[in-house]
Protein backbone atom coordinates (compact mmCIF):
# COMPACT_ATOMS: atom_id res chain seq x y z
CA UNK A 1 0.00 0.00 0.00
CA UNK A 2 1.63 3.61 -0.71
CA UNK A 3 0.41 6.92 0.03
CA UNK A 4 0.85 10.20 -2.18
CA UNK A 5 0.37 13.54 -1.31
CA UNK A 6 -0.32 16.69 -3.59
CA UNK A 7 -0.54 19.97 -1.75
CA UNK A 8 -2.88 22.33 -3.48
CA UNK A 9 -2.53 26.11 -2.54
CA UNK A 10 -5.02 28.88 -3.67
CA UNK A 11 -6.05 32.27 -2.45
CA UNK A 12 -9.87 33.00 -1.40
CA UNK A 13 -10.55 36.89 -1.96
CA UNK A 14 -13.73 37.60 1.08
CA UNK A 15 -14.53 40.17 -1.10
CA UNK A 16 -15.12 39.33 -4.53
CA UNK A 17 -15.53 42.63 -5.89
CA UNK A 18 -13.45 42.66 -8.65
CA UNK A 19 -14.36 38.78 -9.75
CA UNK A 20 -12.07 36.06 -8.86
CA UNK A 21 -8.17 36.18 -10.48
CA UNK A 22 -7.05 33.13 -11.60
CA UNK A 23 -3.19 33.91 -12.33
CA UNK A 24 -0.85 31.45 -13.79
CA UNK A 25 1.16 30.22 -10.93
CA UNK A 26 -0.22 27.46 -8.91
CA UNK A 27 2.88 26.62 -6.83
CA UNK A 28 2.31 30.10 -5.43
CA UNK A 29 -1.60 30.70 -5.70
CA UNK A 30 -4.30 29.10 -8.37
CA UNK A 31 -6.44 31.19 -7.96
CA UNK A 32 -4.10 33.99 -7.06
CA UNK A 33 -6.43 36.83 -5.71
CA UNK A 34 -6.28 39.89 -6.06
CA UNK A 35 -4.26 41.68 -2.64
CA UNK A 36 -4.64 40.39 0.79
CA UNK A 37 -7.34 37.19 1.84
CA UNK A 38 -6.79 34.36 2.37
CA UNK A 39 -4.19 31.89 1.48
CA UNK A 40 -5.02 27.89 1.59
CA UNK A 41 -2.54 25.27 1.78
CA UNK A 42 -4.43 22.01 1.65
CA UNK A 43 -2.54 18.84 1.52
CA UNK A 44 -4.34 16.05 -0.29
CA UNK A 45 -3.27 12.42 0.43
CA UNK A 46 -4.60 9.05 -1.66
CA UNK A 47 -3.54 5.95 -1.01
CA UNK A 48 -3.78 2.71 -2.84
CA UNK A 49 -1.94 -0.10 -4.94
CA UNK A 50 0.83 1.46 -8.09
CA UNK A 51 -0.19 0.73 -11.35
CA UNK A 52 2.20 -1.60 -12.85
CA UNK A 53 1.73 -0.23 -16.37
CA UNK A 54 2.40 3.44 -15.66
CA UNK A 55 4.26 3.27 -12.05
CA UNK A 56 1.98 5.76 -10.23
CA UNK A 57 -0.69 5.13 -7.91
CA UNK A 58 -2.19 8.17 -9.40
CA UNK A 59 -1.69 10.99 -11.15
CA UNK A 60 -0.40 14.03 -9.48
CA UNK A 61 -2.29 15.92 -11.96
CA UNK A 62 -5.78 14.10 -11.46
CA UNK A 63 -5.51 15.20 -7.82
CA UNK A 64 -4.41 18.52 -8.41
CA UNK A 65 -7.47 18.99 -10.89
CA UNK A 66 -10.03 17.12 -8.85
CA UNK A 67 -9.11 18.88 -5.34
CA UNK A 68 -8.92 22.54 -6.96
CA UNK A 69 -12.80 21.73 -8.56
CA UNK A 70 -14.09 20.40 -4.95
CA UNK A 71 -12.25 22.23 -2.61
CA UNK A 72 -11.66 25.94 -4.10
CA UNK A 73 -15.20 26.32 -5.02
CA UNK A 74 -16.51 25.14 -1.24
CA UNK A 75 -13.96 27.03 0.50
CA UNK A 76 -14.60 30.39 -1.61
CA UNK A 77 -18.45 29.94 -1.03
CA UNK A 78 -18.24 28.96 2.55
CA UNK A 79 -15.90 31.86 3.38
CA UNK A 80 -17.90 34.65 1.60
CA UNK A 81 -21.02 33.58 3.26
CA UNK A 82 -19.07 33.58 6.30
CA UNK A 83 -17.66 37.50 6.28
CA UNK A 84 -21.40 38.64 4.46
CA UNK A 85 -22.83 37.12 7.81
CA UNK A 86 -20.40 39.24 9.83
CA UNK A 87 -18.97 35.78 11.04
CA UNK A 88 -15.15 34.94 11.76
CA UNK A 89 -13.22 31.62 10.40
CA UNK A 90 -12.74 30.07 13.45
CA UNK A 91 -11.59 26.75 13.97
CA UNK A 92 -14.95 24.97 14.22
CA UNK A 93 -16.05 26.76 11.58
CA UNK A 94 -12.70 25.38 9.71
CA UNK A 95 -13.56 22.08 10.72
CA UNK A 96 -16.87 22.08 8.79
CA UNK A 97 -15.26 23.71 5.45
CA UNK A 98 -12.66 20.76 5.34
CA UNK A 99 -15.40 18.26 6.64
CA UNK A 100 -17.38 19.21 3.67
CA UNK A 101 -14.00 18.98 1.41
CA UNK A 102 -13.80 15.69 2.84
CA UNK A 103 -17.73 14.44 1.64
CA UNK A 104 -17.16 16.10 -1.66
CA UNK A 105 -13.50 14.04 -2.43
CA UNK A 106 -14.08 11.02 -0.51
CA UNK A 107 -15.30 9.14 -3.24
CA UNK A 108 -13.28 10.82 -6.59
CA UNK A 109 -10.16 8.86 -6.89
CA UNK A 110 -11.52 4.94 -7.13
CA UNK A 111 -10.49 2.46 -6.91
CA UNK A 112 -7.92 4.90 -4.85
CA UNK A 113 -8.89 6.11 -1.93
CA UNK A 114 -8.64 9.44 -0.57
CA UNK A 115 -6.68 8.86 2.98
CA UNK A 116 -6.44 12.36 4.69
CA UNK A 117 -6.83 15.96 4.20
CA UNK A 118 -4.52 18.29 6.01
CA UNK A 119 -5.35 22.00 6.50
CA UNK A 120 -2.16 24.46 7.05
CA UNK A 121 -3.89 26.82 8.89
CA UNK A 122 -0.31 28.33 8.67
CA UNK A 123 3.33 27.20 8.71
CA UNK A 124 2.89 26.19 12.46
CA UNK A 125 -0.61 24.85 12.60
CA UNK A 126 -2.89 22.63 10.82
CA UNK A 127 -6.23 20.88 11.04
CA UNK A 128 -6.20 16.69 9.43
CA UNK A 129 -9.31 14.70 8.90
CA UNK A 130 -8.77 11.02 7.83
CA UNK A 131 -10.31 7.82 6.76
CA UNK A 132 -12.13 7.37 9.58
CA UNK A 133 -13.67 10.91 9.94
CA UNK A 134 -11.48 12.37 13.25
CA UNK A 135 -10.43 15.71 13.18
CA UNK A 136 -7.01 17.04 14.56
CA UNK A 137 -5.36 19.80 15.57
CA UNK A 138 -1.57 20.07 15.42
CA UNK A 139 0.42 23.38 16.75
CA UNK A 140 4.30 23.60 16.41
CA UNK A 141 6.39 25.07 19.08
CA UNK A 142 10.33 25.47 20.13
CA UNK A 143 12.79 25.48 22.77
CA UNK A 144 16.37 25.85 22.80
CA UNK A 145 18.38 23.58 25.17
CA UNK A 146 22.35 21.26 24.92
CA UNK A 147 22.24 17.81 26.05
CA UNK A 148 25.37 15.36 26.78
CA UNK A 149 24.77 12.08 25.17
CA UNK A 150 26.77 9.46 27.63
CA UNK A 151 26.74 6.23 28.99
CA UNK A 152 28.82 6.00 32.58
CA UNK A 153 28.78 2.49 32.22
CA UNK A 154 30.80 2.70 29.04
CA UNK A 155 34.44 3.21 28.33
CA UNK A 156 35.09 6.83 27.13
CA UNK A 157 36.15 4.82 24.15
CA UNK A 158 33.14 3.07 23.95
CA UNK A 159 30.75 6.66 24.55
CA UNK A 160 32.44 8.06 21.68
CA UNK A 161 31.74 4.88 19.13
CA UNK A 162 28.27 5.23 20.49
CA UNK A 163 27.74 8.88 20.52
CA UNK A 164 30.42 10.66 18.30
CA UNK A 165 30.63 14.28 18.82
CA UNK A 166 27.23 14.07 20.85
CA UNK A 167 29.41 12.87 23.83
CA UNK A 168 31.54 16.14 23.98
CA UNK A 169 32.11 16.98 27.56
CA UNK A 170 30.96 20.57 27.37
CA UNK A 171 27.79 19.29 25.81
CA UNK A 172 26.09 20.63 22.23
CA UNK A 173 22.77 22.83 21.58
CA UNK A 174 19.73 22.24 19.60
CA UNK A 175 17.06 24.62 18.52
CA UNK A 176 14.19 21.54 18.84
CA UNK A 177 10.69 21.84 17.22
CA UNK A 178 7.65 19.93 18.89
CA UNK A 179 4.59 19.78 17.48
CA UNK A 180 1.79 18.40 19.55
CA UNK A 181 -1.15 16.68 17.87
CA UNK A 182 -4.29 16.11 19.50
CA UNK A 183 -8.38 15.55 18.88
CA UNK A 184 -10.96 17.49 20.63
CA UNK A 185 -13.56 16.11 22.31
CA UNK A 186 -15.39 19.36 21.36
CA UNK A 187 -14.42 21.78 18.90
CA UNK A 188 -16.76 24.38 19.64
CA UNK A 189 -15.53 24.19 23.28
CA UNK A 190 -11.63 23.86 22.69
CA UNK A 191 -9.62 26.13 24.25
CA UNK A 192 -6.50 26.68 21.97
CA UNK A 193 -4.71 28.93 24.28
CA UNK A 194 -5.17 27.00 27.34
CA UNK A 195 -3.48 24.12 24.80
CA UNK A 196 -0.66 26.73 24.89
CA UNK A 197 -0.29 27.49 27.98
CA UNK A 198 -0.51 23.68 29.10
CA UNK A 199 2.06 22.89 26.46
CA UNK A 200 4.64 25.79 27.49
CA UNK A 201 4.14 25.63 31.14
CA UNK A 202 4.27 21.86 31.48
CA UNK A 203 6.84 20.95 28.94
CA UNK A 204 8.66 23.55 27.03
CA UNK A 205 9.24 26.34 29.64
CA UNK A 206 10.85 22.94 31.95
CA UNK A 207 13.69 22.02 28.89
CA UNK A 208 13.84 25.65 27.05
CA UNK A 209 17.72 27.41 28.16
CA UNK A 210 18.43 24.02 30.07
CA UNK A 211 21.41 21.71 29.93
CA UNK A 212 19.32 18.56 29.73
CA UNK A 213 21.65 16.65 31.08
CA UNK A 214 22.15 18.62 33.93
CA UNK A 215 19.50 20.30 35.26
CA UNK A 216 16.43 18.14 34.77
CA UNK A 217 16.24 15.11 37.05
CA UNK A 218 14.22 13.23 34.61
CA UNK A 219 17.45 12.76 32.66
CA UNK A 220 20.13 12.11 35.26
CA UNK A 221 20.25 8.21 34.68
CA UNK A 222 18.73 8.49 31.20
CA UNK A 223 20.35 9.75 28.13
CA UNK A 224 18.80 13.09 26.78
CA UNK A 225 18.00 11.81 22.83
CA UNK A 226 15.53 13.29 21.03
CA UNK A 227 13.34 9.57 21.07
CA UNK A 228 13.55 10.19 24.86
CA UNK A 229 12.88 13.77 24.79
CA UNK A 230 9.51 12.71 22.96
CA UNK A 231 8.09 9.85 25.48
CA UNK A 232 9.08 12.82 27.89
CA UNK A 233 6.88 15.33 26.48
CA UNK A 234 3.91 12.82 25.68
CA UNK A 235 4.21 11.51 29.29
CA UNK A 236 4.10 14.98 30.79
CA UNK A 237 1.23 16.10 28.57
CA UNK A 238 -0.91 12.67 28.23
CA UNK A 239 -3.84 13.35 30.69
CA UNK A 240 -3.27 17.08 30.76
CA UNK A 241 -4.86 18.96 27.85
CA UNK A 242 -8.13 20.30 28.48
CA UNK A 243 -11.06 19.16 26.71
CA UNK A 244 -8.36 16.91 24.19
CA UNK A 245 -7.22 13.55 23.90
CA UNK A 246 -3.26 13.88 22.77
CA UNK A 247 -2.47 11.97 20.02
CA UNK A 248 0.90 12.24 18.93
CA UNK A 249 4.52 14.11 19.68
CA UNK A 250 6.90 15.04 17.09
CA UNK A 251 10.24 16.43 17.88
CA UNK A 252 12.56 17.62 15.47
CA UNK A 253 16.19 18.33 16.73
CA UNK A 254 17.49 19.76 13.41
CA UNK A 255 15.60 20.00 10.00
CA UNK A 256 17.00 16.70 9.23
CA UNK A 257 16.17 14.59 12.03
CA UNK A 258 13.09 13.96 14.27
CA UNK A 259 10.86 11.32 16.36
CA UNK A 260 7.25 10.90 16.50
CA UNK A 261 5.64 8.96 19.57
CA UNK A 262 2.09 8.09 19.81
CA UNK A 263 2.38 6.26 23.09
CA UNK A 264 2.56 2.77 23.77
CA UNK A 265 -0.72 1.65 21.84
CA UNK A 266 0.40 3.61 19.18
Amino acid sequence: MHRLTRQIRFSVDPFPNGGDAEGFNSYCSKPAGHGFGFFICLNVEVEGSVQPDTGFLINLAEIDAKARRVAVNIYKKRIRQLIAEGKNVNLQRTCEILRECWGGLRSSFTPQKLSSLEQLVNPYKKITISGDNMLLYSEKFEFAATHKLWNDNFSEEQNFDHFGKCANPEGHGHNYVVEITAEPENWKDFDRFDFQKKVNELFIDKLDHKNLSRDLDYYKKLNPTVENITVHCWNTLSDKLKGAKLKSVRIWENDRAYCTYKGEQG
